[in-house]
């Protein structure tokens, strides 16, 4: 697996910046403009968003981004020059994209919304776009329609809510074009050039075809950057992580900058006077600032490591630190699948640079509550913050009926306010000590069992096996979720255990011994799969 992803990442590298070319290929923009979109396309792949993107793991944001132009530029075609194969292509592309990442359609919609009703000309090409655009609309959707739907169940059950790419930024456009934005990435300087090559679009691009591009690609830029700085002022947009749309507006200035570069460069061999001078200027600038990046992407490329970088210092798929070969050798050393363990993450990824729970979680087998990120869920803890709260808030009382709600028995801290929590627990003794790490064990935990009697005999992915099951109901400390079902009988319904997490689950009229899951039938007997996590 992990030589799939590197392959996947690396060509994911590799086509993304492509793609721009593609496009400017597909609206046969001339070879200048298309040499000048090859540069931009580079640069802002190593210097801006998209590579910070990249290297945290986000490779299907970033391709699903890259593939928005050629496919709003497909779209745009189909809408105003429809055929069945046009059609049927931008269709399944859709589909594709969307399977990608599930953002994919809300950025071509931002993009690609102005330049195709600008196409239109007409009401009735407008009314044909508009049966096209809810055609393709319907055939991405039922493509993809499974994963959405366990999606829509998902987020249904989810009680905690991620504060990332959800802040509300007014100046964000400037603050990135300026490099000083509090978003993930940080933006990039090379907006100035973007923003400056695609005024001189506006202004130089007198044919029609040409100005519709760039009217279209920059009034969806503003559209997108409009939608990133501050549609997270309504709840539902800011579930969908607006900021990192920031990002995919400064790649859609590529094509109009490209096009006003070549423009300028032509108009300065044949205008005079003022004009003359004014656009020189503009052009002189430009080329300053892709010069200084050429400059930046070659130091990104070739710069010894420890130097600042844009992004993760090469290698950017690693092998697991010596401190998570620690903890992965105290796991499988002292711990059992009888019980959970809490682990307390850490947003600057003391952890060896990473977060680590997954992998441990998958390659020790063994489980670990809340989730592998910060602000997973009610659960998750991390820096100083653990069960929607603060570390220091909470009585060793308080502590032990939560750990026993979640069935935990070891303990796994970095900061003081956790070490200082767990010494203060009862029957609770410090295990291993890796430096900022500590990992804790207690004397025993609850057991899988909130009520009534059930033996867990086996859990592997969406199934857990029961027997010696009794009482009525029967309420496991295992999380709800829409569709879970008892095979071969036994009704399951959610039960609000513990105040601000996920329910529990609760099984009426069990039989003595039984599988839960989602979805229809027993599924396959986790002694028949290579892996808990298969």
């Amino acid at each position: 697996m992990p030589v799939v992803y590197k392959n996947i990442a690396f060509w994911q590298g590799v086509l993304a910046p492509a793609m721009i070319v593609v496009t400017a290929a597909m609206l046969r923009l001339g070879t200048g403009a298309m040499l000048i979109a090859a540069l931009l396309s580079l640069l802002s792949w190593w210097t801006g968003g998209m590579r910070w993107y990249h290297t945290a793991g986000m490779t299907q944001y970033v391709a699903s981004a890259y593939l928005t132009i050629p496919f709003v530029a497909a779209m745009v075609q189909a809408c105003t020059q429809p055929t069945w194969l046009r059609v049927l292509s931008v269709a399944a592309w859709a589909a594709v994209g969307m399977f990608m990442h599930p953002l994919f359609p809300i950025g071509a919609a931002l993009i690609g919304s102005v330049w195709m009703l600008s196409s239109c000309g007409s009401l009735r090409n407008m009314l044909r776009a508009i049966i096209v655009v809810v055609f393709v609309g319907a055939v991405m959707c039922a493509a993809n329609w499974v994963w959405i739907l366990g999606s829509m169940n998902h987020l249904m059950a989810n009680t905690y809510q991620q504060p990332y790419q959800r802040d509300v930024l007014p100046a964000l456009a400037l603050q990135e074009m300026l490099g000083i934005a509090r978003t993930a990435a940080g933006g990039t300087r090379l907006a100035l050039a973007l923003v400056l090559g695609s005024v001189l679009a506006l202004v130089l691009c007198r044919q029609t075809r040409h100005r519709q591009i760039v009217v279209g690609l920059a009034a969806g830029a503003v559209l997108t950057m409009t939608w990133a700085s501050l549609g997270a002022l309504l709840p539902p947009v800011a579930s969908l992580q607006p900021n990192r749309f920031s990002t995919l507006a400064w790649i859609s200035l590529i094509l109009p900058a490209s096009l006003g570069m070549a423009a300028a460069s032509r108009a300065v061999r044949t205008l005079t006077g003022t004009r003359r001078a004014v656009i020189g200027v503009a052009l002189a600038i430009c080329t300053v600032v892709v010069v200084w990046f050429v400059r930046e992407t070659g130091r990104e490329l070739l710069a010894p490591p420890g130097s600042g970088r844009y992004a993760v210092a090469p290698p950017e798929v690693k092998d697991e630190g010596p401190m998570t070969r620690e903890i992965a050798r105290f796991l499988r050393d002292h711990t059992s699948r009888e019980a959970r363990v809490f682990f307390e993450l850490s947003q600057a990824r003391i952890h060896d640079g990473a977060h680590v729970v997954g992998w441990l979680a998958m390659t020790q087998q063994r489980e670990f509550i809340g989730g592998p990120y910060p602000h997973s869920s009610f659960a998750s803890a991390w820096d100083n913050q653990s069960f929607g709260g603060r570390n220091e808030d909470r009585t060793p009382e308080q502590w032990l009926a939560l750990l026993d709600a979640y069935n935990v028995r070891w303990m796994i801290c970095h900061t003081e306010s956790c070490r200082h929590a767990m010494n203060q627990l009862p029957g609770t003794t410090k295990l291993a000590d890796w430096g900022r790490v500590t990992a804790y064990g207690r004397k025993q935990s609850a057991g899988f069992v909130h009520q009534g009697e059930a033996q867990v005999t086996a859990s592997c992915v969406n199934r857990v096996e029961l027997s010696g099951v009794a009482g009525e109901p029967v309420v496991l400390r295992y999380s709800w979720v829409p569709g879970l079902r008892a095979h071969p009988s036994g009704r399951v319904e959610p039960v609000h255990v513990v105040p601000g997490g996920r329910p529990f689950v609760a099984i009426h009229n069990p039989p003595s011994q039984l599988v839960l899951r989602v979805g229809e039938g027993a599924g396959t007997p986790c002694s028949q799969r290579d892996s808990v996590w298969k």
